[in-house]
C-alpha cells in the first residue's frame, strides 16, 4: 500500500475510534442521567450511577463543571461505607464513570484500584477516629441549670 493510502486507513481508523468512544460517553451520561433510586440489593453499577447522577446534579446546580475524578472519589467512599466490595466498586466505575478511559490513560490503567485504595483508606481512618472518640471518657458538659441566675452546671 502507498504512504497516502496507509495515510487513509490511519486516519479513518483514529476517526472511527474517536465516533465509538464518543458514542460510549454519551451512552454512560444518558445511563447517569437516568439512574433511579437502586433498590435494596442493587448491583454495584446501579448504585454508582445512581451516586454519580445526584452529585453531577448538585454540580450543575451550582453553576460548575462536573469533575468526574471526584464523582467517582465520592462514590467510592459511599459505596465502601455501605458495603460493596473494592472490586464491584472499580468494576462499576470502569463500565459506568464517562471518561474514565481519559482518566486511565492519564494516570495508568489502575486508576479505578487507585481511586478505590485511596476512598477505602479515608473511609478506614475516618471510622479509626470515631471508634477512638466512642473510646474516650465522657467530657463534662455544661448543662443549664434550673437556676434563676443562668449559672452553668458542669456533670
Amino acid at each position: 500500500m502507498c504512504d497516502a493510502g496507509q495515510s487513509l486507513v490511519d486516519w479513518a481508523r483514529e476517526r472511527l475510534e474517536a465516533i465509538r468512544f464518543a458514542a460510549e460517553e454519551r451512552r454512560r451520561l444518558a445511563a447517569i442521567e437516568v439512574a433511579s433510586e437502586p433498590s435494596r440489593g442493587a448491583d454495584a453499577g446501579s448504585v454508582y450511577r445512581h451516586h454519580a447522577r445526584t452529585m453531577s446534579q448538585c454540580a450543575q446546580a451550582a453553576g460548575q463543571p462536573v469533575d468526574w475524578s471526584n464523582v467517582d472519589y465520592a462514590a467510592a467512599k459511599i459505596m465502601i461505607e455501605t458495603g460493596f466490595p473494592p472490586d464491584e466498586i472499580e468494576r462499576a466505575m470502569l463500565e459506568d464513570s464517562p471518561h474514565v478511559e481519559i482518566r486511565n490513560k492519564e494516570r495508568g490503567d489502575e486508576y479505578a484500584t487507585l481511586t478505590v485504595a485511596r476512598a477505602a483508606e479515608e473511609v478506614a481512618a475516618k471510622k479509626a477516629v470515631n471508634e477512638a472518640a466512642k473510646r474516650q471518657p465522657n467530657q463534662a458538659k455544661p448543662r443549664r441549670s434550673g437556676r434563676r441566675d443562668g449559672e452553668q452546671t458542669f456533670d
